[in-house]
């Protein structure tokens, strides 16, 4: 029997498995009051799942340009002296440039917003941020593992009430 869902996980309800769909059926009006109301829940935890990846996406998207970054601000620490380098333009374009060295760096922040940094306290700040885009991705893993077996659970559930409905109705039939 389902009681109402409890939270779990991060605010993620917890999928209650229908042992007798019988009795859960009867805590409704008929079956298909009971099905739409699972269905429901169900189409809840699709919305979840979509927003989760879609954030998931958008922050490991990060990842690779907080990497390059850090990487970049990493060598110009150990190259205190002007530098040539190649620097890329464009995907694929490289322009080869004379690059004094370095002891302040500018760092895009994003919403039209770039602030300069000594490059000591660049490092620093890509490191944390960096840091917490992976540990915001393993959460979001975390959550999205825990919501895939909601949504099995439900799945489950919604199967057992719609046969006990196709068997209830092949019973009164016969």
């Amino acid at each position: 029997m389902a009681a109402k869902p409890t939270v779990a996980h991060r605010g993620i309800p917890q999928a209650d498995f229908i042992d007798n769909p019988n009795a859960f059926i009867a805590q409704h009006k008929n079956a298909e009051e009971a099905l739409t109301s699972l269905n429901e829940q169900y189409s809840k935890y699709k919305f979840m799942d979509a927003q989760l990846i879609r954030q998931k996406t958008s922050i490991a998207g990060r990842i690779p340009d907080l990497e390059a970054s850090l990487k970049t601000i990493q060598f110009y620490q150990q190259k205190r002296e002007e530098t040539t380098v190649n620097h890329e333009i464009a995907d694929g374009v490289y322009a080869k440039a004379t690059v004094p060295a370095v002891e302040n760096v500018s760092i895009w922040l994003g919403c039209s917003t770039m602030v300069e940094y000594p490059i000591d306290d660049a490092e620093a700040l890509l490191k944390r941020n960096l840091a917490g885009a992976r540990a915001q991705v393993a959460g979001l893993d975390s959550d999205l593992d825990y919501l895939k077996e909601q949504i099995t659970t439900l799945e489950v559930s919604l199967a057992r009430v719609y046969n006990a409905d196709v068997l209830r109705r092949r019973q009164t039939r016969a």
